[in-house]
């Protein structure tokens, strides 16, 4: 984040030394959007897609809820 003019700005920072790359988050998650709105799925998988999503996110955000525990515990 940078304040430039009274407001915040995000930007997505390459971490690679030397590569100096930043793009701001606004045009980065539009083009995602983008991207994302030009993917189709087909009817069939989508009952399958939504039984794994469910499985994978507790497991891929337990790390984030002990966070968001501790952080409430310290309060």
């Amino acid at each position: 984040m940078r304040k430039k003019y009274g407001r915040n700005i995000g930007y997505y920072v390459c971490s690679q030394k030397g590569c100096k790359c930043n793009v701001a988050t606004k045009l980065v998650n539009a083009s995602f959007e983008e991207w994302m709105g030009s993917i189709s799925l087909p009817e069939s998988f989508t009952e399958a897609l939504e039984g794994q999503m469910r499985r994978s996110f507790p497991l891929l955000n337990k790390a984030g809820e002990e966070e968001v525990k501790a952080i409430k515990n310290n309060l």
